[in-house]
């Protein structure tokens, strides 16, 4: 073995470390966004030249001359400043001041960080804490841990050697190597002996994702990656390997061009890669996943091999995650693993990865393994083993555990997928009967489901605020956003949990009529405060928002007077959204969110009131100014003022009020 050559195009590597190139994390969190960073250059550009026009404007010789010729180009200036503020505004009003790429994958770690903060603390129990959160957004298989807590409690997992307290080959134990290779030829129906040698074994198939990349790519360098897929390949993309993933978008709808929904094929990883291309992006590889997590699709045999003919064709590599392999729970739909092929294209750039975690339900092992033909990639990866490596005693527990045939295909097996099939038939019975679409598949723990209904406007900011309100309901899911979804509505939901948890009678005898009783309760509330302001407001029975129309309250009614009654309810410590963030045509409608705390809106409906008072009373006052001065100037006006002089205010309307 040349241990000397690069295992992305078989030529000797550089002698640099891509640790090297590593960030702390916080300084990458704290980022702002690109899209962000480019507008606001931009703006500072334009300022500072519309700056120096200002100061070289008097020096010019003829200034009637000069302001006639600058006047249009102030304005065009004016115009381009108005318009990049805006994007700004937009920018940041959307959450963008750091990556959405970053911030938003985070979701569905919350069991781990953010909402999970509270989760761990206040973690649903049957016995001890029946309101706790119940999380239905975690990649866990809880249904087997009776099982797997007796088999890993035997006396052959008891056992302690000198060599397992000591450092291991960074690639993993030679005997955990040769029982993962036999595992694998065993259930991938390979058709040849898998061989040790090809075998790395790191601390979760996360972390031989993050690696690969790292070894198959440099920083900048772009992989395609169909969406939705796991987040937590984004996370480590970027902070990690400082890599680019390219997403291939499968989309629900079909179309002329797009016929297959939710489908892989070819020609989208194609046209992908020509448009990646057109970019200036250098693709070194493209990331599969089998089954798909999220979706719970399973390759056959011929959409992989097209898949890795494409890869061929172009030169890439090929990232394979089998994770959720033995997780399907239908004979009708058989895995077919690529390691069952009996001639791969291009073997040598192909790398499949496997774990516990899915499989077994044992994510607490922390265990990935690699299989790849590369020596070069299985050498270079197994070196961050140093880094990502696995206790000696664990790596003795999990090669116990796959060397157990008998009871991994007459116990745990069987019964895993009798369990799944039982929890699955369940909780799609119940989205039927809540008429809540989702997309049926035979394998995963998960099932993708379909919320677009309760979304007014079926937007991620509204996909945002359902996953706020399941929070605020102690139920956690993972919002389709953080899994690169392009089409906002669809979460994930994890459906391989305890039965007892998974009795969401919960979701349609508690949440959703409590939910569908506050928000009409609310609703009223708001819509009588208005008519009994003789306020005009548009509600169409669904959503969190109600429009309100304060056109009356605008002179004259244009988006400038909008702004400053937007100014009047901030003096009045009251947040309401202007019509024109929302590119809204007309000026005076505001967006008036309903779904608060009662005492709260009470609160707002008072300052709400108030300022509108306000402006009310600054208008009479203005107009009788107005009518003040007029009267004065006025020569008719003062002759007949000593007799008629309340009549100068007659005329002052205030009828719209």
């Amino acid at each position: 073995m040349s241990g000397n050559r690069d295992p992305r195009s078989g030529q000797p590597p550089k002698a640099k470390t891509k640790c090297q190139n590593v960030s702390h994390q916080s300084d990458t969190l704290h980022r702002p966004h690109p899209r962000v960073m480019e507008v606001i250059l931009r703006l500072r550009k334009i300022i500072n030249e519309y700056i120096l026009q200002l100061e070289s404007r008097h020096q010019q010789e003829d200034l009637e001359q000069e302001k006639q010729r600058h006047s249009q180009n102030i304005r065009d200036q004016e115009a381009i400043l108005v318009h990049l503020m805006c994007e700004v505004v937009n920018l940041l009003h959307s959450g963008a001041s750091s990556s959405l790429e970053l911030q938003l994958p985070r979701l569905s770690l919350d069991s781990k960080g953010g909402a999970g903060g509270a989760y761990q603390g206040d973690k649903y129990h049957e016995d001890k804490n029946t309101s706790g959160f119940i999380n239905l957004g975690l990649s866990e298989n809880k249904l087997c841990i009776d099982l797997l807590t007796e088999r890993l409690s035997q006396s052959d997992m008891n056992y302690i050697d000198g060599d397992l307290l000591q450092y291991p080959d960074w690639r993993g134990h030679a005997f955990l190597r040769e029982e993962v290779a036999r595992f694998l030829t065993y259930y991938c129906k390979a058709p040849d002996l898998l061989v040790p040698e090809n075998v790395v074994v790191l601390n979760s198939s996360l972390s031989v994702f993050l690696t690969l990349t790292m070894v198959l790519g440099d920083p900048g360098d772009a992989f395609l990656i169909p969406t939705p897929f796991y987040s937590g390949f984004t996370l480590t993309a970027r902070l990690y390997s400082k890599v680019e993933l390219i997403h291939v978008h499968l989309q629900r709808k079909s179309t002329e061009a797009d016929t297959q929904p939710f489908q892989l094929i070819v020609d989208k990883l194609e046209k992908a890669l020509l448009e990646a291309k057109f970019k200036g992006k250098k693709v070194r590889g493209l990331v599969l996943f089998n089954p798909n997590n999220s979706l719970g699709d399973i390759g056959s045999l011929d959409s992989l091999m097209e898949y890795l003919e494409f890869a061929k064709r172009h030169n890439l590599h090929v990232i394979i995650d089998e994770t959720s392999m033995l997780s399907e729970f239908r004979a009708s739909i058989p895995f077919h693993s690529v390691l069952n092929m009996k001639s791969l294209p291009d073997p040598n750039r192909t790398h499949v990865i496997w774990g516990n975690s899915k499989s077994f339900g044992i994510s607490g092992f922390r265990f990935g393994t690699l299989y790849t033909h590369n020596k070069e990639v299985v050498s270079a990866v197994g070196a961050f083993g140093f880094l990502h490596g696995i206790s000696g005693i664990t790596q003795h527990k999990l090669c116990r555990l796959l060397q157990d045939r008998e009871w991994i295909d007459n116990v745990y097996l069987p019964t895993n997928r009798s369990r799944m099939q039982e929890a699955h038939r369940y909780i799609t019975n119940r989205l039927k009967t809540l008429k809540i679409p989702f997309l049926n598949r035979g394998s995963g723990l998960y099932i993708w489901v379909n919320l677009k209904e309760y979304l007014d406007p079926c937007t991620f900011e509204e996909e945002q605020l359902l996953y706020r309100r399941f929070l605020d309901n102690k139920l956690l899911l993972a919002p389709g956003k953080a899994y690169m979804c392009k089409e906002p509505g669809w979460f994930r939901l994890t459906f391989t949990d305890n039965p007892l948890r998974l009795k969401v009678e919960w979701i349609d005898n508690v949440y959703l009529p409590t939910n569908r009783s506050r928000m009409q309760e609310a609703h009223r509330y708001i819509t009588n405060k208005l008519k009994t302001m003789k306020v005009p407001f548009l509600s169409h029975g669904s959503g969190l928002y109600i429009w309100v129309n304060l056109k009356e309250y605008l002179d004259p009614c244009t988006f400038e007077e909008e702004q400053l009654l937007y100014r009047r309810f901030l003096d009045n410590k009251l947040l309401l959204a202007p019509g024109k963030a929302y590119m809204c045509k007309e000026p005076g409608w505001f967006r008036l969110t309903f779904t608060d705390n009662p005492l709260r809106l009470k609160v707002a409906m008072q300052r709400f009131s108030e300022a509108l008072t306000d402006k009310k009373q600054n208008w009479i006052e203005k107009q009788l100014e107005d009518a003040l001065v007029e009267s004065v100037s006025s020569p008719s006006t003062r002759r007949s003022s000593s007799s008629s002089s309340s009549s100068s205010f007659v005329n002052v309307d205030t009828s719209h009020f």
